[in-house]
């Protein structure tokens, strides 16, 4: 579900990538040729790094994870600097920007198939399982919206085998499967 969108060739003096979706970089720092990339209203520079991003359309919030070494992030207002186990999180709604400390492996654990999910919303969680595993959940009821999770899967875990360990840490948590569809009452 994710796009990155770059050009052919990358200039002397920049390289420059769009990312919608999710995405994990490593990059060699080069003073005369940076590393830049637009996500949202998001301008993400490297400082010789390793980082995550997560901005899916659907979601409340784009989030930029630093891992190691350093990187800059500007709003267009405002730059800020991440150290290693930050995450920067920036409400596509409002603006906001905060600063959190995080295990910042956790939130790679995608990259290698498993999934972390750290006191998220529920509605959240269920959204990044849809990006995960090509389904949609229509929920009918409003119970959830105050529901956060405190959850990790190993890469074998299907979509049945989550949604079972969901329902015994939600209360009242119930789900239906129909082909692609995942209703949850």
């Amino acid at each position: 579900g994710s796009v990155l969108v770059y050009p052919s060739r990358f200039s002397n003096n920049e390289r420059n990538i769009v990312l919608i979706g999710e995405a994990y970089f490593k990059v060699r720092h080069i003073d005369s040729s940076p590393f830049q990339v637009s996500v949202n209203r998001l301008n993400v520079k490297d400082i010789g790094t390793s980082f995550d991003i997560q901005s899916y359309p659907t979601l409340d919030d784009t989030r930029v994870t630093l891992n190691e070494g350093l990187v800059s992030v500007s709003d267009g207002r405002t730059d800020y600097r991440l150290k290693p186990n930050q995450q920067l999180i920036y409400s596509n709604f409002t603006g906001k920007v905060s600063i959190e400390d995080v295990d910042a492996k956790g939130y790679a654990e995608w990259r290698n198939g498993g999934l972390q999910f750290d006191g998220e919303p529920l509605t959240k969680v269920l959204k990044m399982l849809e990006y995960r595993y090509d389904v949609h959940f229509q929920i009918v009821t409003n119970r959830y919206d105050r529901q956060y999770v405190r959850l990790r899967f190993n890469p074998q875990e299907n979509i049945e085998d989550i949604l079972s360990v969901i329902s015994l840490v939600v209360p009242d948590f119930k789900w239906k499967m129909v082909g692609k569809k995942i209703i949850v009452q």
